[in-house]
């Protein structure tokens, strides 16, 4: 596929045509991150002291089989808010995702393993870090299911969401001013 450089980031749906007719829709995520794969190497990759080495921001295809636990390690500063935000259900994948934050000594720091409202049943994490130094995200599969067609994407970075709208109608004809909140911030993200 051949994405136009002013593509609008967002979810879109594509079909392949083929001799045997058109395909069933597909979801692709356009993003203005830099991309990376999942590199399994085997049960040590699975394991945090094996995780993979990637450097943030960036957006991240990835998959889950039985069982399976993928670590990502990064460096992030003293005061640093990044934001994890996994995209399964929301491209199609059946999965239930669970991020799981470590930092370098192994112990959890932080833990998702229920829906994000804002987002149906796909995953959010927002921390941000009190020391510079290496750490990990690791997603999984909620019931430790897994299978060829559990893909997820996983975008990390300064990333902006809103999670409350002010206000939320307007008379029919009229122009409304409209400010969306995230966590944390000082002012709307757009108003």
């Amino acid at each position: 596929l051949r994405i136009p450089a002013d593509a609008k980031p967002g979810i879109y749906p594509f079909h392949v045509l083929c001799k045997s007719g058109l395909s069933n829709p597909r979801l692709l995520r356009i993003d203005r991150l830099p991309q990376a794969a999942e590199q399994e190497k085997g049960p040590a990759s699975d394991s945090f002291a094996g995780g993979q080495q990637i450097a943030v921001p960036c957006g991240i295809t990835g998959s889950l089989t039985a069982a399976d636990q993928d670590y990502y390690r990064f460096e992030a500063a003293a005061g640093q808010r990044l934001v994890f935000d996994v995209e399964a259900v929301r491209l199609g994948f059946p999965i239930r995702a669970v991020l799981t934050l470590f930092d370098a000594s192994g112990r959890e720091l932080a833990s998702v393993q229920r829906p994000t409202p804002d987002i149906g049943p796909d995953v959010r994490l927002d921390y941000r870090f009190a020391r510079s130094g290496t750490y990990a995200i690791r997603v999984s599969e909620r019931t430790y299911q897994g299978g060829p067609m559990c893909g997820y994407y996983l975008r990390i970075g300064e990333l902006p969401y809103a999670t409350r709208m002010c206000p939320l109608g307007g008379l029919r004809g009229s122009n409304v001013s409209v400010a969306l909140d995230r966590p944390g911030a000082a002012q709307p993200i757009l108003h």
